[in-house]
C-alpha cells in the first residue's frame, strides 16, 4: 500500500512466482526497461497506471489489474503528477503477450504502447474507458495477433483494431450503449467460443480468437444487440488509427 509505485525498478522487473497484492497512488509496478510477467499473481486494486515499462512482457501467471489511467503501458507517458517519462516516444516500447490469464480495467486507454503489441498467447480481457478520449487497445506503429484469445471493450472514439498477424481480428461498434453487467457472448456457428460478464458499460468490441479465420462467419452478442460478421480478410475493422497505421 503505497502513495507513490508499489514496485519500482531503474531497470527490470521480474514477477515469476507468489502473490503480489498492490494498492498505491502512482504505478502499481514500473521499470525503467522491462517488466516480465511469467508466473504468480499480480493483484492491482488500485493505480494511477497498472504496469509500466519501456518493455512488458507476459507469459505465464494469472493477473488483475485496475487503473485510474492506463492499464498496461509501453512507453510511459505521464505519471500521476503530470511529468513525461524518460522513455516517452521511444521506437523501442513493447507489449508482448504469449500466455497467462490477464484482466485489465482501466479509466484511461487499456493496452497502450508507444510502438507495437504483440499478441501469440494467453487470455487478455480488457476494459477500457467510458469516455471517448482513450481507447481500451492503442498502439503507435503496429499490432501482431498470431494466437490466443485479446478482447478489449469500451468507448468508441478511439478504438484500434491489429494491423496484422494470423489470425482473424474485429472490431465492432454497437449502436447502443451495452449495460454494466452484461453478458458479452462470441459464437462460431451455434458453438459458443467465448464469453464475459462486463463490469462496465461499452459500445466498441475488438476480439481475436484462434477461432477466427477467413471466409468465417461469427455472431457477437452483447446484452440485448447482436451482428454477425463474416471475415472477408484477417483484419475486419480497422479502427481509430487506420490511416496512420505505418
Amino acid at each position: 500500500n503505497s502513495s507513490e509505485d508499489g514496485v519500482h525498478s531503474g531497470d527490470s522487473v521480474l514477477v515469476s512466482g507468489g502473490k503480489l497484492s498492490i494498492s498505491c497512488s502512482d504505478d502499481a509496478i514500473h521499470a525503467d526497461q522491462t517488466i516480465f510477467a511469467t508466473g504468480g499473481e499480480i493483484s492491482v486494486t488500485k493505480s494511477y497506471e497498472g504496469l509500466e515499462a519501456q518493455r512488458v512482457v507476459i507469459s505465464g501467471g494469472k493477473h488483475r489489474i485496475y487503473a485510474n489511467d492506463d492499464g498496461i503501458n509501453a512507453g510511459g507517458g505521464k505519471d500521476s503528477e503530470g511529468q513525461n517519462d524518460e522513455f516517452d516516444q521511444s521506437i523501442k516500447c513493447v507489449i508482448d503477450i504469449s500466455g497467462g490469464e490477464t484482466y485489465v480495467n482501466a479509466k484511461g486507454d487499456g493496452v497502450d504502447s508507444n510502438g507495437t503489441i504483440s499478441v501469440s498467447g494467453g487470455v487478455t480481457v480488457v476494459e477500457g474507458p467510458t469516455n471517448n478520449k482513450n481507447g481500451p487497445f492503442d498502439y503507435d506503429l503496429s499490432a501482431s495477433a498470431t494466437g490466443g484469445i485479446f478482447i478489449a471493450i469500451g468507448s468508441p472514439g478511439m478504438a484500434m483494431n491489429f494491423s496484422e498477424g494470423t489470425q482473424g481480428a474485429i472490431l465492432h461498434n454497437f449502436e447502443q450503449t451495452v449495460p454494466a453487467g452484461s453478458e458479452l457472448k462470441i459464437y462460431s456457428g451455434n458453438k459458443l467460443i467465448f464469453s464475459h460478464t462486463s463490469e462496465k458499460q461499452f459500445v466498441s468490441v475488438m476480439v481475436t480468437l484462434p477461432d477466427f479465420k477467413v471466409g468465417g462467419t461469427y455472431k457477437i452478442v452483447a446484452g440485448e444487440q447482436e451482428v454477425s460478421i463474416t471475415l472477408s480478410e484477417l483484419i475486419h475493422g480497422k479502427g481509430y488509427h487506420s490511416g496512420m497505421i505505418k
